[in-house]
């Protein structure tokens, strides 16, 4: 993640949290301008809701093959920029104050 932060344009994918009522989810993405590659935190604030989020991308294109490695497992999954955008991929943790970091690779 490190070579990609210096050029990244983040954007809050959830809204604000508060101290008083966190949010069960909290959403930060970045992306390198010409969107080849991006990362995401996704981090369980809450017992409330679900275990699971369903991360979509913004601006994968949708063309191209992405490849997606899950930073808690080192895991990877290729799949299409249209699947990441419409359908997203989905971010399971089941304790609360947990994370998991997504890489997105454009190939």
């Amino acid at each position: 993640m490190r070579p990609l932060l210096p050029g990244c344009r983040v954007f809050h994918r959830t809204k604000a949290a508060s101290l008083v009522a966190p949010p069960p989810w909290l959403v930060l993405a970045y992306a390198v301008p010409d969107q080849t590659a991006s990362y995401a935190g996704v981090f369980r604030l809450t017992q409330r809701g679900e275990e699971c989020y369903r991360f979509c991308p913004r601006g994968p294109d949708v063309a191209r093959h992405n490849l997606v490695t899950f930073e808690s497992t080192g895991d990877s999954v290729r799949t299409d920029g249209a699947t990441l955008t419409y359908e997203g991929i989905v971010v399971r943790r089941d304790r609360v104050l947990s994370s998991e970091v997504l890489l997105f690779e454009s190939q």
